[in-house]
């Protein structure tokens, strides 16, 4: 770990890919595919791709890395906070 309590990059894309195997066999487990769970289990298939792509923590938007503490809390997140945050106004503004 750094001196921030951070594992090195290659470790937390590991701990990572194991979380996502982990929530997303636990969510298949459920038997129960409401759309959010179906959109849960496609946003982890494509996070999983990302890794193994080596473009895992990469925002899909603007091509800036994604914060470690962000993949932390949302693994699966293809987006920086800002362009999470760009996309959640566009998406309320056309409502």
């Amino acid at each position: 770990m750094d001196k921030r309590g951070m594992l090195p990059a290659s470790e937390f894309v590991q701990s990572q890919k194991a979380l996502l195997l982990s929530r997303y066999e636990s969510i298949r487990s459920t038997g129960n595919m409401s759309k959010t769970l179906t959109d849960t289990l496609t946003r982890i298939e494509y996070a999983l791709k990302r890794i193994e792509n080596e473009t895992y923590g990469v925002c899909c938007h603007c091509g800036d890395d994604i914060e470690k503490k962000r993949l932390a809390q949302i693994p699966e997140t293809p987006f920086c906070v800002s362009c999470a945050e760009e996309r959640e106004y566009q998406k309320n503004r056309n409502r």
